[in-house]
């Protein structure tokens, strides 16, 4: 088969093609596994394929954010100037509130009800006879003063709420009380609102000018007599102007439920969080609150890992312990970290029970260990796709600071602007520098909604989700996707190759067709060829004689190589066909030793 040559043909196998791309490590440099240059090549199942092609759920124009899980069977998004829902059952999208700004909070669930907070307003949306509500957070009313006398004074009981300028006391009272005056402090009222044993109190007077409610007469009771004030709230806009949202506290410090909404994000309070009483999302003590260092490095974003919540600043990393003593409770802060933090907000997840996120400087970086005293509780782990001079590299993504991310089909997708940077989670990858990563793109994502184990993207062209198809939306628009192999020096960089043949095996049932393109050291093209594969017939094939899978079909594809005198090869697998797949499990290379070059000096 090949000529008589003074060095028998060798095999090369590419081996494991799972090592994703390796952007700007000169292409003589990158590791065994991973490629020069790629675009929409996923690795699943054992071969390296094209990505799934998308599908459109519904059209939305201008979606700013979305509840990250369906909520019965609704999407609750926000678009434009209104909360909207999408019914999964009926098709329908329904307006539940407007105007709002068009600005991004943060949906969250609890207590069964889901809220909407950030645009400086705070919402909430519950669900009666298959219909939504939405209204208005007006906050829970505390009762501030207990045993209060005729001067309003009495004993501490709760403290006052930011979200609202309502609260309440309580007095003894007896058959001679005819005046109550106001609190200390409160020199005008909005309003008031009387009760004795729970039922209405009408013959009563309001004196604004004197400070005091005069009754027409007023019966014994040991706090039965409720007043509820209400005084101008400025201090509701700390709380309705957070843009970022976590619960917290109580059973395994929240790291499956959390007792306790924390707060943070609002642009007048950079590094300010406010954190919630128990289990009431709607009432703030004025008096739970912490400051995180300076204005310079605000909060950025929270999440949870081990016993403790994550605070991420744009250049520094906190954390915060839930302690319980008897009747107190107390959150501890301490810094894990004093120079990377996060600046890409709506990058923050969760990967093997570690934390992960972007920073627009350092690339994907994953928190280690959240032990103060460890030498290394941050590292990088997106080294192979963070370059400096491609365009695909991750670091020189314009508006890389909106990107966002979600998990999906155990990977992890990073969207930006134009690419969308995929990481695989199986067997320990994402855990270190050299992980795997994909580049894909025409994904657009500002928000994602988990449904029946599905995710649907919301972005520039609305609701959207992942198939088996091979080409994107009903326009079947084709998926181009390629990768490109290192430059190849068979570990025999100083001697010159033949190379005679390259043999693939493609899998796949669907229609397939690969693309090769092969050059030397100087970037010459050596060679260029096309194979097809049409989609299986069924028709005659006896099933009682085999067990079908899948992947079980493999047809090798052998080519020979014209003018294949290298000394460094470089392939280009490529495949823009629409409904068109390329599936390639292993990759061989004949050649043989020609001659080593020798040097006689410098």
């Amino acid at each position: 088969m090949y000529p008589d040559l003074k060095y028998n043909p060798i095999s090369y196998s590419l081996g494991n093609l799972s090592g994703g791309v390796a952007l700007d490590m000169g292409e003589s440099k990158i590791p065994d596994g991973c490629m020069s240059d790629m675009l929409n090549m996923v690795y699943r199942e054992g071969v390296l394929k094209k990505r799934k092609g998308q599908s459109l759920l519904f059209s939305e124009e201008e979606i700013i954010t979305a509840l990250d899980t369906s909520y019965y069977n609704f999407f609750i998004y926000h678009a434009s100037d209104k909360i909207k829902a999408y019914n999964t059952e009926t098709k329908e999208i329904t307006t539940l509130f407007a105007p709002v700004r068009k600005k991004e909070g943060s949906f969250f669930i609890y207590n069964g009800y889901v809220y909407y907070v950030g645009t400086g307003e705070y919402y909430k949306i519950s669900v009666k006879d298959n219909k939504l509500l939405c209204e208005i957070v007006q906050g829970y009313i505390p009762t501030v003063l207990v045993n209060c006398d005729y001067n309003s004074v009495g004993d501490n009981f709760e403290e006052y709420n930011l979200l609202t300028g309502k609260f309440k006391l309580t007095y003894n009272t007896t058959d001679q009380t005819r005046h109550i005056n106001f609190p200390e402090g409160v020199n005008y009222l909005k309003s008031v609102a009387v009760q004795f044993n729970n039922k209405p109190v009408t013959g009563y007077t309001l004196n604004q000018e004197g400070r005091y409610i005069s009754f027409d007469s007023m019966a014994e009771g040991h706090n039965m007599l409720e007043i509820t004030f209400e005084v101008t709230n400025e201090d509701r806009d700390k709380i309705v102007n957070c843009t970022i949202t976590e619960s917290f506290g109580g059973l395994n410090a929240g790291i499956s439920e959390g007792t306790r909404m924390f707060f943070s994000g609002n642009h007048d309070y950079k590094t300010t969080f406010f954190y919630s009483e128990l289990k009431n999302p709607e009432y703030f003590p004025v008096n739970q609150f912490d400051i995180i260092g300076d204005d310079f490095d605000p909060i950025t974003g929270m999440g949870k890992q081990y016993d403790g919540l994550i605070f991420f600043k744009e250049k520094s990393i906190y954390i915060s312990k839930y302690e319980y003593q008897g009747e107190t409770v107390n959150f501890t802060l301490s810094r894990l970290n004093s120079e990377i933090g996060c600046d890409c907000k709506n990058t923050i997840a969760t990967v093997g029970n570690q934390l992960v996120w972007l920073n627009s400087n350092y690339g994907v970086m994953s928190l280690f260990s959240t032990y103060i005293k460890e030498e290394k509780t941050v590292g990088c782990i997106s080294r192979n796709i963070n370059g400096l001079n491609s365009e695909k590299a991750l670091l020189n993504q314009k508006d890389i600071r909106n990107s966002t991310v979600f998990i999906m089909g155990n990977a992890l997708y990073l969207v930006t602007g134009k690419y969308t940077y995929m990481l695989p989670l199986e067997n320990g990858n994402g855990r270190d520098e050299k992980s795997s990563w994909f580049i894909l793109d025409n994904i657009s994502c500002r928000a994602k909604i988990s449904f029946n184990r599905e995710i649907y993207l919301l972005g520039k062209k609305g609701a959207t989700y992942f198939t088996n198809q091979l080409y994107d939306f009903d326009l079947q628009i084709p998926i181009r996707a390629y990768f490109k192999t290192k430059a190849l020096d068979f570990n025999r960089p100083c001697d010159f190759k033949n190379i005679y043949e390259i043999s693939l095996s493609l899998k796949a049932i669907n229609n397939s067709g690969v693309s090769l393109k092969a050059w030397d050291e100087n970037g010459k093209l050596k060679n260029e060829w096309e194979y097809r594969v049409n989609k299986f017939n069924f028709i005659n094939f006896k099933f009682p004689c085999f067990t079908f899978m899948s992947n079980i079909f493999s047809f090798a594809v052998n080519r020979r190589l014209r003018r294949g005198r290298v000394k460094y090869l470089m392939l280009e697998f490529s495949n823009d066909l629409c409904d068109s797949q390329m599936s390639i499990s292993d990759i061989f290379i004949t050649y043989s030793v020609e001659r080593s070059v020798r040097f006689s000096g410098i």
